[in-house]
């Protein structure tokens, strides 16, 4: 059976690709502070309050707008949630072809996004709409945090675990969804996994003081250990069998390496920014490649720890529900290199 109720079609279906990393670090080398890439901007307000300011946008990729609203609004969400905070309020971003489409369309999909926002507790409040020729949606979220709640992607230190929550797959799934090649209990899973608010998964990481957090979204997860190495000026390794998929991720990574040259130009961008900084110890696969560079959407997060707290965090993520493994180890080396390994991690919970 496929997943005909929320397949892609040729007419009104935007795609729009992050800028690679490399391409981005180019063009904002003089114009921006946020030199790691943070997931949202951080702005102490006193000396026990830090406020916290995102903003993500999205083309239309599915049919069903209720849906597409929903998952935008859980992938701006994020980054709120990655950085510690709670999130207070948002103001929506929506370019619309009101002309050629019907309204009912336009207002489905920002009461999707504004359900998901009250769903987190907090409120859209105003926006910025306009005509165009594509369906366009996002959100610019405020969240708060008590400034000692801050999670960075740069604080990882020397023989600090990484932690992932959640799973990979988000990415092949949506390209599978295009294809029409997505049975209807896959697709099932991806819009559950798309729109699960992460709110428990970081209180309960708070409780065990993990030292960096980020969300993996747009540069996989290879990028964004990228990008948690070189704020902390910290080499790292990643072992393949420990990783998290979504049940049908390796599966559709094979059938894109088989296809031969990647054409998702998310992938592309992220193997041109990074690749040249990872290692494979042990020679790995087309399709692991694949499943290491392939951009999210939302949905899994990655925290880094002392080893002493590590078996604890993920055993406490399992029993609230979350998927989630040790993957690998920050070490001292090169800052941003990444050697990639088939051995699984053994941890020693003595360890300190």
């Amino acid at each position: 059976m496929k997943c005909e109720n929320f397949c892609v079609t040729n007419t009104g279906i935007t795609t729009l690709h992050k800028l690679p990393s490399a391409d981005l670090r180019q063009l904002l080398s003089q114009v921006s502070t946020n030199k790691n890439f943070e997931d949202a901007v951080l702005f102490p307000i006193d000396d026990t309050r830090t406020l916290i300011q995102s903003l993500d946008y999205y083309g239309r990729f599915i049919d069903d707008p209720y849906l597409f609203g929903q998952i935008a609004a859980t992938a701006a969400l994020a980054d709120i949630y990655a950085k510690g905070g709670t999130p207070l309020f948002a103001t929506a971003i929506l370019s619309f072809p009101f002309y050629d489409l019907p309204m009912s369309m336009a207002q489905e999909i920002l009461q999707g996004g504004k359900d998901q926002i009250e769903r987190a507790g907090a409120a859209v409040l105003g926006g910025h709409t306009t005509d165009g020729p594509d369906t366009i949606y996002g959100l610019s979220i405020t969240g708060i945090a008590g400034s000692e709640e801050i999670l960075t992607n740069n604080g990882a230190r020397v023989g600090d675990l990484i932690v992932m929550a959640g799973a990979l797959g988000s990415g092949l799934y949506l390209d599978a969804l295009k294809t029409k090649d997505l049975d209807q209990q896959s697709c099932g899973m991806l819009f559950q996994s798309l729109t699960r608010l992460p709110e428990d998964m970081v209180a309960i990481a708070r409780l065990h003081r993990p030292s960096a957090c980020t969300d993996i979204s747009s540069y996989g997860l290879v990028g964004h250990l990228m990008e948690m190495m070189k704020g902390a000026r910290l080499a790292g390794e990643i072992s393949i069998p420990d990783l998290i998929c979504m049940d049908r991720a390796k599966y559709l990574a094979e059938r894109t390496a088989e296809r031969g040259s990647n054409k998702n130009p998310g992938s592309i961008g992220n193997r041109r920014s990074f690749a040249g900084s990872v290692s494979y110890i042990t020679d790995v696969s087309q399709a692991v490649q694949e499943i290491l560079f392939g951009p999210e959407m939302t949905g899994a997060m990655l925290y880094t720890i002392d080893p002493a707290r590590a078996p604890d965090l993920v055993a406490h993520l399992k029993r609230a529900g979350y998927e989630a493994s040790i993957i690998g180890r920050f070490v001292d080396g090169l800052p941003g290199h990444l050697d990639v390994t088939m051995t699984q991690f053994r941890v020693d919970r003595d360890r300190s």
